[in-house]
């Protein structure tokens, strides 16, 4: 056999291994020990003046088209016809979290604090001078942000992974519309 045959052999050989390798038919090259969460059904409901938590509720922001709603107020995610006038607490769609305030919506009074890294069930009231940050949008970004979520997972193109800092669940929402302790 002429060696310029062995080499085609042998390179379309390594072609339909690496194709193999990459379908997604024969299983799932995902990390087996990750957890799949299932989004927490919507139940809007008032809560009036009590405060309830901590809850964990699971929004599913997969979509790369619809945005998800949830209203504090009513614990829940909420369908929104007018994101402008219909009552919402924060947004989110894929890795983008908003505000129902600034740029977002400028009526609304939605903002958030950062609380750095802390235990978050240390935190019994809002610092005295907190700083609570409205969505903004800078010219170079295609949409409005609230920069205290600008960055609030750290991901590793090299592994495919997602991970949360500490601070990341150290957010407190400012909404006349959520009872304060």
């Amino acid at each position: 056999m002429r060696w310029s045959t062995i080499w085609r052999l042998l390179s379309l050989w390594i072609v339909v291994l690496c194709l193999v390798g990459c379908s997604s038919e024969g299983g799932s090259s995902d990390d087996p020990t990750a957890a799949i969460y299932q989004p927490t059904p919507p139940q809007p409901q008032a809560v009036g003046k009590q405060l309830v938590g901590p809850i964990v509720y699971t929004v599913d922001a997969r979509s790369r088209d619809v945005w998800m709603y949830f209203d504090f107020a009513r614990g829940s995610v909420v369908a929104v016809q007018e994101p402008k006038t219909d009552a919402w607490d924060l947004t989110f769609q894929r890795y983008v979290i908003k505000t129902n305030g600034g740029h977002t919506n400028p009526t609304g009074q939605g903002a958030l604090l950062s609380l750095g890294e802390r235990d978050f069930a240390a935190v019994t009231k809002v610092p005295e001078k907190a700083e609570f940050i409205s969505d903004v949008h800078p010219k170079n970004r295609p949409a409005s942000y609230n920069p205290v979520m600008g960055k609030w997972f750290n991901y590793s193109y090299l592994a495919n992974v997602a991970s949360m800092p500490k601070c990341a669940s150290s957010v407190t929402i400012a909404s006349t519309r959520v009872p304060a302790a």
